[in-house]
């Protein structure tokens, strides 16, 4: 039980943590596109660790659920 409460909470932080990251590269995009610069080279981070922290809380939400 504690187990589940456990990945609740980390299911708690991290979905706003990848929704952070994926509204902060988005904003890079358009400020990229309008100034014709090169997309920065954390905005490209920050997409692939937005998806992996999604990834991770469908995990956490599937064990905690089977726990």
């Amino acid at each position: 039980m504690n187990l589940q409460i456990l990945a609740e909470w980390l299911i708690l932080l991290m979905a706003p943590t990848a929704g952070v990251l994926l509204v902060s590269s988005l904003f890079a995009h358009r400020r990229a596109a309008k100034s014709k610069a090169p997309l920065p080279v954390w905005a490209k981070n920050a997409e692939w660790a937005a998806i992996a922290l999604a990834m991770l809380v469908g995990v956490l939400y599937f064990a905690a659920r089977s726990v």
